[in-house]
Parts: structure tokens; C-alpha cells; sequence
């Protein structure tokens, strides 16, 4: 059972796509006011995609409507590299020691991550489905694996990447169950998909009934499946990848305190951290978000 939970017109979400050309419409043969909705499952509350776009829909889609030097500056730029640098230190910190490490860079878009590691002196397979995408990869010299079987053949793998992906695909079920199956024991997994957590869900609501400009990340094409940490941490699970807690990653505990610049604010921000802290004490737990995500592979279940 199912329901409707956001009914989007093309328009609604391609025009703040600031990747998408002008001419998806003729490219794609849609209209702009043709509705894709996005529905919430009525017995576990998982939220997803409707419409399952075709292959030669999506193709179109990444190798013609999205502008690759869009893409690429939305890659290549400090806070990207900033922020792929903070997880694959943490997980560098995280994997066992051995030399050389082997990562699989699962969707490794423009190979950012992957020259990363390389830097780093791991030994890098990168995969992706899209052409355009398989090229730039090839440009790193490092492995690239343009089926599953090749990335099978290149198994095992001790640090998995799977960022910006498991939103992407049709059944984030048969992705993780190839990643399991190439896992190495304790391999290192992270994960990072948009953050769709009920208050977020919320503020994309008021949007639309207000006639304002929804999140990016609410695009039913490319965009198949949205996740709450609940139900991402549930899915991992069922295949064998277990959550790492804040007091087992080696970098400083989030229990939410920021730079505030007005003794007020910093105030109020200490006492709303209070609770955190004593989650973080008593349970090993703090800030958590599927935005950024580590798992640790015990085996499939």
C-alpha cells in the first residue's frame, strides 16, 4: 500500500537542476508540466520513486541533459575535495593494515575520490554505468571496471565507496548485494545519500504548497530511492554492514557544538549538545546523518 507524497511536475524539479541544459524537453520527449511522483510506502514508510525511468531515458539524461563541465565544477572544486578527503582519511584510519590496501570506488563519477587514494597508495578499481563518466575515470590509470562481473573478477576490496549512489539505482537491494559479495572480511564501507529525514520532508511540502523552489536533490529521475538514517541503517544491515560507532572512528566526537560567535548562541547551542553528550557516554553513540555514513562488513546475513 502507498501513497502519494510529493506529486512533481518536470518543471518543478528539472528547473533548479543547475546541471540539466535547457532542452531537456525535446531531448528527453517530455513536456514540462508531466507529473513523477514520489510516493511514501504505507506499511514502512520508505520513500521512493514511482516511476522507474527506462534505460534509454537515463541515458539520454546523464550523457546529454547533464553538462559534464557543470559536473565537473560541482566535482573539482576545495569543498569537494575537503569533504572527500575527511571520509577517506577516516576510513584509511579504519582499514587494516596492509599494503597495499584495494578500494572500489562504486559510481566513481569523475574519479575525484579515486586520484585521492591513489595518493594515498591504494590500489583503486572504479566503476560507474555512465560512458561519459568511465572515461574520466580511465584518465587516472587507475582500474576501471566497466561491468559488474570485472569488478567481481577484481575482488576482494578492504575499502568500499558508495557516495552519492544508492539513490541512483532501481533496487538499492541488488547493489549491496554485489558490494557484499566483493567485500573483503571488515572491509570498510561508506555511504552517503541525500538526507531525507521527516523534518526535511516537511520543508519540501511547505515549498511546493507555498509555489516555492524545492531541494535539488527531489528529482524522481535520478533520484530513485530517499533515505532516513533508519531506514539506510536497516537496509546495510540485512547485508551484513553494521554502523561504526562515534566512539570506534578515529577523529573527534560530533555531539553538534559549533563556532558561534554571540555568547548567547554558544549558550544555547552547549545546552541543546547536553543530551548528545550524555548519548555519547552512556551508548558510544553521537551525530550521525546518511549524508555521511561508515559501516563495518561482518558478513552477509
Amino acid at each position: 500500500m502507498r501513497h502519494v507524497l510529493f506529486d512533481l511536475t518536470a518543471e518543478q524539479f528539472c528547473s533548479v537542476n543547475w546541471t540539466y541544459g535547457k532542452n531537456y524537453t525535446e531531448v528527453l520527449q517530455i513536456c514540462k508540466d508531466q507529473r513523477f511522483p514520489v510516493d511514501r510506502c504505507g506499511d514502512c514508510g520508505f520513500v521512493y520513486a514511482r516511476l522507474l525511468p527506462p534505460s534509454t531515458f537515463l541515458s539520454r539524461l546523464y550523457d546529454e541533459v547533464i553538462d559534464p563541465e557543470a559536473c565537473r565544477k560541482g566535482s573539482e572544486n576545495p569543498q569537494s575535495y575537503a569533504r572527500r578527503m575527511g571520509y577517506i582519511a577516516t576510513m584509511l584510519a579504519l582499514s587494516p593494515e596492509k599494503v597495499p590496501l584495494r578500494a572500489l570506488d562504486f559510481g566513481c563519477g569523475l574519479g575525484v575520490s579515486v586520484r585521492l587514494l591513489q595518493a594515498a597508495g591504494v590500489e583503486v578499481v572504479a566503476y560507474d554505468r555512465s560512458e561519459t563518466r568511465i572515461e574520466a575515470a580511465k584518465a587516472t590509470d587507475c582500474i576501471v571496471a566497466e561491468r559488474e562481473h570485472e569488478l567481481i573478477e577484481l575482488a576482494p576490496y578492504d575499502i568500499l565507496i558508495c557516495d552519492n549512489v544508492l539513490e541512483h539505482v532501481p533496487n538499492p537491494h541488488n547493489t549491496l548485494e554485489v558490494l557484499s559479495s566483493v567485500s573483503a572480511p571488515d572491509a570498510v564501507l561508506y555511504v552517503s545519500v541525500p538526507s531525507y529525514e521527516k523534518g526535511f520532508v516537511h520543508r519540501q511540502l511547505n515549498a511546493l504548497k507555498k509555489g516555492l523552489a524545492v531541494d535539488m536533490t527531489l528529482n524522481p529521475w535520478e533520484h530513485l530511492s530517499y533515505f532516513d538514517l533508519d531506514h539506510l541503517d536497516r537496509l546495510l544491515q540485512r547485508h551484513g554492514y553494521f554502523p561504526i560507532l562515534a566512539c570506534q572512528l578515529p577523529v573527534h566526537v560530533d555531539i553538534g557544538l559549533r563556532a558561534e560567535v554571540e555568547p548567547l548562541n554558544r549558550l544555547k547551542n552547549t545546552l541543546a549538545s547536553l543530551p548528545r553528550m550524555v548519548r555519547y557516554a552512556l551508548l558510544g553513540q553521537s551525530l550521525r546523518s546518511v549524508e555521511s555514513a561508515f559501516y563495518s562488513f561482518k558478513g552477509a546475513v
